[in-house]
């Protein structure tokens, strides 16, 4: 690792403006931008416009920079850059699967009862508009890796086309055996979709190589730290075939120039891009995903996470009343609950102190995520204001 000691957190957290006077524990909701991402971004506008920002040269110098964020986004999740297509978001990488299937009706699709709300929407309006069966299996009261692959294999029917999970489950923060889920699903020829929103940036992984998911949808505002609308939708070479692009337009099209009309998709993930997009915050999502990578590998900033967030669990399994849904950490994610306490009015109350976590509805809990570089003043703070607005419900 580059960076191991004290001052050298310090020097890498000066980096991030969003940590100045205040807690921030909420990168599973949207992550901090170092200021460097932000000047990327800002230099970048300023030269599509310097330079004029449609003609030839111009064309050429966005394609480059697509080309250059793919290779980005490969050399950290893994794979070949021709795997991953630029997207805004998670459930948009989601729906380009759901709805790139020739679903028919009577056709099953899996998913589990532990989804985002986005996913949740886009799979019943599967069901509805191409009459699929959908099933959410209970992952909720799993007790092991080994009871949750178990749970989702006798849940895969015969007509079984996709099965979708979540590499880390939003609410909980459990991670779930993406690699042994996936054998099962290529055993039975079903395809894998995987949401990677608490995943991606935090959790190594190589897409590329064992991981086995068919798709693996990526946010970039998260755990990377990149702008909001900066996201990829991953597809293994061999799952191409399987899906066709739904929205279509002429950045995911091959064309002949003599004639200006489509000659088919492009050869890779790109075919599932429509049209113009915001080419500069390109430059933003590759400037974060530098930063992290010069701090330390994949690995060794999952290390850093899981040990920021296993202290955390400890000082607030420490508190009286105070209960944290997992005894060990799995990921960044630190869901807890307070007996007896409204969270909404606990998480309102941090939010006056300027210590930002949030409130999950199923199950009821607050949730804080933590960071490789999150202090471990940031730690104590929270766990301080929890102590007291505790103390002061009970007087």
């Amino acid at each position: 690792m580059a960076h191991s000691c004290m001052d050298a957190l310090i020097e890498h957290r000066s980096q991030f403006p969003a940590l100045r006077n205040k807690l921030y524990l909420n990168y599973g909701g949207q992550g901090t931008m170092p200021q460097s991402s932000i000047d990327a971004i800002a230099k970048t506008y300023d030269h599509v416009q310097e330079v004029g920002p449609f003609h030839a040269a111009m064309f050429g110098w966005m394609v480059s920079e697509q080309d250059a964020t793919r290779q980005a986004l490969a050399d950290e999740l893994g794979g070949s850059a021709g795997s991953y297509a630029l997207t805004q978001n998670v459930t948009e990488g989601c729906n380009i699967a759901l709805w790139g299937i020739d679903w028919r009706d009577g056709d099953h699709l899996l998913t589990t009862d532990c989804e985002h709300v986005g996913v949740i929407h886009a799979v019943m309006q599967v069901q509805r508009r191409r009459n699929v069966e959908l099933t959410f299996c209970a992952l909720s009261g799993a007790k092991s890796k080994d009871e949750m692959v178990e749970i989702i294999d006798s849940a895969i029917a015969p007509r079984t086309r996709m099965v979708l999970i979540s590499h880390v489950l939003w609410n909980t923060g459990q991670m779930l055996p993406v690699a042994e889920i996936a054998t099962v699903c290529r055993r039975k020829n079903v395809l894998l979709l995987v949401d990677g929103a608490q995943s991606a940036g935090v959790a190594a992984c190589d897409l590329g190589t064992e991981f086995g998911a068919d798709f693996y949808s990526v946010t970039g505002h998260k755990w990377t730290c990149g702008p909001e609308g900066a996201g990829t939708f991953y597809v293994a070479p061999h799952a191409l075939e399987f899906i066709q692009p739904t929205f279509v337009g002429w950045r995911g099209s091959s064309m002949d120039y003599k004639t200006g009309q489509p000659t088919g998709f492009t050869a890779g993930a790109s075919r599932f891009e429509v049209g113009t997009g915001p080419i500069p915050i390109l430059a933003g999502l590759r400037n974060s995903i530098a930063v992290h990578q010069a701090f330390g590998s994949p690995p060794q900033r999952e290390e850093l996470v899981l040990k920021n967030a296993n202290r955390l669990i400890e000082k607030l399994s420490a508190i009286d009343r105070v209960e944290c849904l997992l005894s060990k950490a799995e990921s960044g994610l630190v869901s807890f609950r307070v007996e007896g306490a409204n969270h909404r009015d606990v998480v309102g109350k941090l939010d006056a102190l300027k210590i930002y976590v949030r409130t999950i509805p199923s199950p009821d809990c607050i949730r804080a995520s933590v960071h490789y570089f999150t202090s471990d003043a940031e730690i104590d703070g929270l766990v301080t204001a929890i102590e007291e607005i505790m103390t002061s419900n009970r007087s």
